[in-house]
């Protein structure tokens, strides 16, 4: 994008030399705008006044008002316009003066091209540095409010926000399309021109931008009826300009909500705003819902939600998909009635109920609402899209949600399996030591175990001790006793009668046999 162009006025007394000065700066190349001349002081002030040009090439001696004195005004109100010094006078008392009023730039007539395109070129480069500094600060300031804003909205600051409990609004606006999805190149655009419209309105407020929920606060003075009606005026104002972002695109739907006069903490206002505001609009015969008319978009099948818990964890505890799927069409089939927004809101509360009743038994499953299933829902615009969607995540969730119970089951029976291997040799094994090592009850562990191993651990420690023994009977020249004792086995004969047991034969015979 190219940068916007500096404009440069010109004030001496000598016409001609006015025109030189146009004809010397190469005005395209150098990015500059003519914002005109004037042949004396007050003239050359009225046009600085009025066209507030970046850069003032002005000359000493003038009628009606010096340059020094013209500086010295113009420095009060306009500080940051930058000045070319042009004299035919040699002596530099004059620099010195203007040196005061950051004026570095001080050229002898005749004025030489090269000199003069370099001290434009230098005010250009100064000037823009200072702009974008200028720009960088802000901007920086403007980021740090917003992002402290948020941490108020999302509960993650005790900072108060509001000073004496003066009153606000909180205004929320949720961005939806009558398309497929919205790119965040789009998101981008969107909130610009948001940005633009509430700035445009000069209100006191700040702005928490996240992709199609934007929120900004309305501060009041009072709660008179007054101030009631002024902010009324601001949100209706507010509200039509929305109107005009809907011209450039008319595939946004918005949803404008706002909580009326308050003065509780904001998370707690945010969060009413949240849970009144519906997950997605795909069609409207008004693009832009304001607050009153919210109430046609209220499930009624909230009222059914304590019964949709119970439901979820009895699906849960079940442990069956041929549970989780009768389920899932008997609710389908209640709930056919309600429109695709209507039937949207409520596949995506009663998702979120799972989820929730997920993470309760230590199961990623608010993650899945997050990126898969809410995501999925956007993209379905039909009510038929939408039922086969929340179906098949919900399908998918509960086969995933079976898989890693199962496998959370078993973890403790394969880390003992583990440990047994490397410490059989121990004397004091035992199944309420190991059963402490995996987390676990004794009497839990072991009927897990046996469970999942179709015997006992006890079993399981003696056909690893036996089986070491073996191999070292059959491979090594060491002791039965010493054999035993590696093994774990402190009482010579005690291991010598279990392993007979086990194999059927004594230890000296299982030598020799293999011998």
């Amino acid at each position: 994008m190219k940068d916007k162009k500096m404009t440069v006025a010109i004030l001496d007394d000598e016409i001609h030399i006015v025109k030189l000065l146009e004809a010397l700066i190469p005005w395209n190349e150098l990015n500059f705008e003519y914002a005109g001349n004037a042949q004396n002081g007050i003239a050359g002030l009225e046009l600085i006044e009025a066209k507030k040009p970046d850069i003032v090439i002005t000359d000493i001696k003038m009628p009606g008002m010096d340059g020094l004195s013209l500086i010295a005004k113009v420095y009060e109100n306009l500080p940051d316009t930058e000045f070319i010094i042009l004299s035919g006078f040699s002596q530099f008392d004059y620099a010195k003066k203007a040196i005061a009023y950051n004026v570095k730039n001080y050229l002898l007539k005749p004025v030489n091209k090269t000199e003069l395109c370099n001290a434009l070129e230098k005010l250009s480069e100064t000037k823009k540095n200072r702009n974008e500094e200028i720009q960088i600060i802000q901007e920086n300031e403007e980021q740090k409010k917003n992002r402290h804003f948020e941490e108020l909205l999302l509960g993650m600051s005790d900072a108060p926000a509001i000073q004496n409990t003066q009153p606000y609004n909180l205004c929320l606006v949720k961005i939806d399309s009558t398309e497929n999805s919205i790119s965040n190149e789009l998101y981008k655009l969107i909130h610009e021109k948001i940005m633009l419209i509430l700035k445009r309105h000069k209100l006191n407020f700040s702005v928490y931008l996240k992709d199609d929920i934007v929120v900004f606060l309305l501060l009041k003075n009072d709660f008179s009826k007054e101030s009631e009606e002024q902010l009324a005026n601001q949100l209706n104002q507010i509200y039509f300009d929305f109107q005009q972002i809907n011209t450039l695109f008319p595939q946004l739907i918005f949803t404008f909500i706002e909580s009326g006069r308050t003065s509780e903490r904001l998370n707690i206002t945010y969060q009413k705003l949240l849970q009144t505001i519906p997950f997605r609009r795909c069609s409207s015969s008004s693009h832009l819902l304001k607050m009153h008319e919210k109430s046609v978009f209220f499930n009624k099948a909230e009222a059914d939600f304590e019964k949709w818990t119970k439901w979820a964890q009895k699906i849960l505890d079940s442990m069956s998909l041929k549970v989780a799927e009768k389920g899932i069409d008997d609710f389908l089939k209640k709930y056919s009635f309600l429109n695709p927004e209507e039937k949207e809101n409520l596949f995506v509360k009663s998702a979120r109920i799972v989820s929730v009743q997920a993470e309760s038994r230590g199961q990623k499953g608010l993650e899945w609402f997050d990126s898969k299933l809410t995501a999925a829902l956007k993209l379905a615009f039909s009510s038929e899209e939408l039922e086969r969607r929340f179906k098949a995540l919900l399908l998918e969730f509960f086969e995933s949600y079976f898989e890693n119970i199962k496998k959370d089951t078993i973890r403790p029976v394969r880390l003992a399996d583990s440990y047994m291997l490397e410490h059989y040799s121990d004397y004091d094994i035992s199944l309420e030591k190991v059963a402490e090592i995996v987390g676990l009850t004794p009497p839990y562990f072991s009927s897990l175990y046996k469970k999942e191993k179709k015997s006992g651990f006890l079993e399981s420690l003696t056909e690893v001790r036996i089986k070491k023994a073996r191999e070292l009977l059959q491979n090594t020249n060491e002791t039965v006793a010493k054999i035993a004792s590696s093994v774990g086995y402190s009482d010579i004969k005690y291991f010598g009668k279990i392993f007979k047991k086990v194999t059927g034969i004594t230890p000296n015979e299982f030598r020799q046999f293999y011998s």
